[in-house]
């Protein structure tokens, strides 16, 4: 039988292992590229590859600055984050693509570094999420996973066109 102790332990895994996903992914994307193909589901306002490892960077560090709070406080109310908004105010498309993965990388090592020096009662301590309501430490490192999944299925759409 799985514990949660060996759930975790994967999640923390396939957190590191994503950055290795998304290196291969990016590996032969220029600038240009980056900044230029857009998400063909949202057409004109799709983000570009370089919007969504944007996001990835920035939301890491939201991530881990939330579940901070859970370990911190007795059910905090965690803060909602507008990803619209920050994208356009922190001027994504304007960035460097391979500075941004660099520091996406370092945030994800304070992520993982983190998640892995919880107490298990730490790993129980919840918080009221935004849109789920209850949430606890496991759920933020979950949320982590899915959040990768979905944007690098994202990315791969994008440089499918």
């Amino acid at each position: 039988m799985t514990t949660m102790t060996q759930v975790r332990q994967r999640c923390l895994w396939m957190a590191q292992n994503n950055l290795q996903l998304l290196a291969h992914l990016l590996a032969n994307v220029s600038q240009e590229t980056a900044v230029t193909l857009r998400d063909p589901n949202d057409g004109d306002k799709g983000w570009t590859t370089l919007e969504v490892v944007c996001h990835l960077r920035d939301f890491d560090e939201f991530f881990r600055l939330r579940a901070m709070m859970m370990r911190e406080q007795d059910n905090p109310a965690l803060p909602a984050y507008d990803h619209e908004a920050i994208a356009i105010e922190r001027r994504y498309n304007e960035q460097n693509l391979t500075a941004v993965f660099t520091d996406f990388q370092a945030k994800r090592a304070q992520f993982i570094a983190f998640f892995k020096n919880l107490t298990d009662e730490e790993w129980e301590r919840p918080g009221i999420h935004p849109e789920r309501g209850h949430f606890t430490m496991t759920d933020a490192l979950m949320q982590i996973m899915t959040h990768d999944c979905v944007h690098m299925e994202q990315i791969g759409r994008i440089l499918h066109q």
